[in-house]
């Protein structure tokens, strides 16, 4: 597992990604050509990043398509791609991809300084809003992580399935849609635990978008991505790391309205959390069918219209 390799911004890529990736391909076409690279040309940051890159080459073909999308290729694009739209990802959508997960699809390690460190800003975020580093208890264990959802005092223990996605899935929410998400922490059903839900959608997005590196329940795969809604995810995430979390938020909020609404008709029993949850994804999986999306705005904006709308 790795430790300290993601960026210290888990929701944007490097300014500099584009120029380094440029740098790559022109020294991919130097050693074809047999022209020597001076490695002093490059910046320190430019030789971590390509560091990077080449650590990605080594585990994954970035010229060749992922399996599972070759292996969702229909008839239709194998005979003709005039007739039907080829959903074939370029290099670049590839590599961000497999960047991506190798980021942040990890399992919640404690000993890792920077998994840690996530935790307490998390903490802070719903805790100590004006009372920035004070009274923080001991290894960030209390009874206070319940009342966001959590099952107990540990956290920890429950980004088994999310990881640290999971966990900076929750951030990034509780950063953009924070109006929402003190509707979901304090609705007075009480019946809606956020924290487990936010982890649980994580998790269960990375499996429709083959990231899992784990096997994981029939239910939990029931639906995943199809080539055209994986190719959409993939130009989205290009051009924006911001993309997995704007849909983890998409599937959040509709997952939270349509709960209010299935409870309203079961109360006093629960709703089945996977029927509702099934509900959201499928309308995300809707949202990415559509081919004209091209901008992760989009995304948020849509967002946004949903996040103040009665639960419909």
């Amino acid at each position: 597992m790795k430790s300290e390799e993601y960026h210290s911004d888990p929701f944007q890529w490097s300014e500099d990604d584009e120029e380094v990736e440029h740098e790559q391909l022109l020294n991919d076409y130097r050693r074809k050509q047999q022209v020597p690279i001076n490695a002093g040309d490059l910046e320190s940051n430019d030789k971590r990043q390509m560091k990077k890159i080449h650590s990605l080459s080594k585990k994954y073909d970035l010229n060749r398509q992922p399996i599972f999308h070759q292996q969702n290729k229909g008839a239709g694009e194998k005979l003709c791609c005039c007739i039907v739209q080829n959903q074939d990802l370029n290099r670049r959508e590839i590599r961000k991809y497999y960047q991506f997960s190798e980021d942040l699809v990890q399992f919640y390690d404690e000993k890792n300084s920077q998994h840690e460190a996530h935790l307490k800003q998390y903490y802070l975020d719903n805790f100590r809003t004006y009372d920035r580093g004070q009274n923080i208890p001991d290894n960030l264990i209390s009874d206070e992580w319940t009342k966001i959802g959590f099952q107990g005092k540990n956290p920890r223990t429950d980004f088994r399935g999310g990881g640290i996605l999971g966990l900076q899935s929750l951030r990034y929410f509780t950063q953009n849609y924070n109006e929402i998400y003190q509707e979901m922490i304090n609705d007075k059903t009480e019946t809606f635990f956020t924290a487990i839900t936010g982890i649980n959608i994580a998790h269960s997005i990375l499996t429709y978008l083959y990231m899992n590196k784990n096997e994981v329940a029939n239910q939990v795969k029931k639906l995943r991505a199809g080539r055209k809604q994986f190719k959409t995810f993939a130009k989205l995430n290009a051009r924006s790391k911001q993309t997995f979390f704007e849909l983890h938020a998409f599937v959040f909020i509709r997952t939270f309205q349509h709960w209010k609404v299935e409870y309203e008709k079961s109360k006093p029993r629960m709703p089945n959390f996977y029927e509702v949850q099934d509900l959201a994804k499928k309308e995300m999986h809707d949202l990415l069918s559509n081919t004209e999306l091209n901008d992760v705005k989009s995304v948020i904006k849509r967002n946004n219209q949903i996040a103040s709308e009665k639960y419909k």
